[in-house]
């Protein structure tokens, strides 16, 4: 999760990266269930792979190879400042009306940067000539490159175990199902998003309880916020809580935890295992404005991680702002595996309850 934020606490929407035009494949894919007018058509794809429970993509910058962590949680592309002054890069502040910008995620405060590369490619895409942001004060491993929603999301993005397809609809209407590889895939609604932000928020239900989640593929586990599992009845045991960090330098308190039910959609998945983390500990330390509270309020309290996608094929309908998703085996929240569902099967409401 990330946010950017001005010195003076008055804040601006990350500035998006276009995805430039792909070949279209010929590929074509019918929507399931719709009208034989309706088409799906794939018009490009970068390769995938897991690692570590982080998922990654192979490309590299101005020549070098690197591995980039597929992190819809942040806004843009984005580069550590390390992995920047290792390629020499020349750096500058980000600045909106003369006021200097600043990036903030669970670890608190950080400067924000912008630079310039030759070259980079995810892949097969490449940009030239690209401006991209540079986070700077991170508590704890950073990864070089962040492939954030900008790149992400400007079209239908569908998630497998192997790769990222982008795909485009055409002749469809709203009420149809574009999850072509079954009847019936369970989906849920995405808030609107706006040219700056294509980050996906959905609501999910825990223990019976609405809670906005950001869909965070850098963050290895789901999460949920303290002040939200209290509400829960979660009571932190004296002692018992680990550190996590992130964008920002300080780190702040995480608590396993099982819940009653998690639900999304139509799936419902009983005993999650979630993280409990003070996401909001460290922004308060670093921004204590008037206006603090209420930004937090507006901000989803729950991290819908890798853990989830992972167990899930996922499509990203940016189109239909609809999140459609089946469950394909194994852990779900770090819970004991459960058998995967056969492939003709779209609901994962039966087969994800543990």
């Amino acid at each position: 999760m990330n946010r950017t934020i001005a010195a003076s606490a008055s804040r601006i929407d990350p500035r998006a990266f276009c995805l430039p035009a792909l070949a279209a494949l010929a590929l074509v894919l019918p929507a399931a269930g719709a009208q034989a007018a309706c088409k799906y058509q794939r018009v490009g794809g970068v390769p995938v792979s897991w690692k570590d429970q982080r998922l990654v993509l192979p490309g590299t910058v101005n020549g070098k190879p690197v591995d980039m962590l597929v992190d819809s949680g942040v806004p843009a592309v984005a580069l550590s400042h390390a992995f920047a002054e290792r390629l020499g890069l020349g750096l500058w502040p980000v600045t909106a009306d003369g006021v200097r910008m600043e990036s903030s995620g669970v670890g608190g405060r950080s400067d924000l940067w912008r630079t310039r590369v030759d070259e980079i490619s995810f892949g097969k895409v490449q940009w030239k000539s690209a401006h991209l942001e540079v986070f700077g004060s991170v508590s704890g491993p950073a990864p070089d490159v962040l492939v954030g929603a900008g790149f992400l999301f400007q079209r239908d993005a569908e998630l497998t175990a192997d790769a990222i397809t982008f795909l485009e609809a055409s002749d469809c209407s709203a009420d149809h199902s574009l999850a072509y590889w079954a009847e019936d895939v369970p989906w849920t609604t995405t808030e609107p998003t706006t040219a700056r932000d294509l980050r996906v928020i959905v609501t999910v239900r825990v223990d019976g309880q609405p809670v906005r989640a950001l869909v965070d593929s850098g963050s290895p586990t789901s999460a949920i916020d303290l002040s939200d599992a209290r509400q829960r009845g979660f009571r932190p045991e004296a002692g018992a809580d680990e550190k996590v960090g992130g964008i920002g330098t300080h780190t702040v308190g995480r608590w396993p935890a099982t819940f009653k039910t998690f639900e999304i959609g139509d799936e419902v998945i009983r005993n999650p295992r979630l993280e409990v983390v003070d996401m909001f500990g460290a922004y308060r330390q670093d921004f204590q404005y008037t206006t603090t509270e209420k930004a937090i309020a507006d901000e989803p309290h729950m991290l819908l991680g890798a853990d989830f996608l992972k167990s899930h094929r996922v499509l990203f309908a940016t189109s239909q702002r609809r999140m459609y998703f089946s469950y394909v085996g194994g852990p779900v929240f770090g819970a004991p595996a459960v058998p995967a569902a056969p492939a003709a099967v779209g609901s994962a409401s039966a087969s994800a309850k543990n």
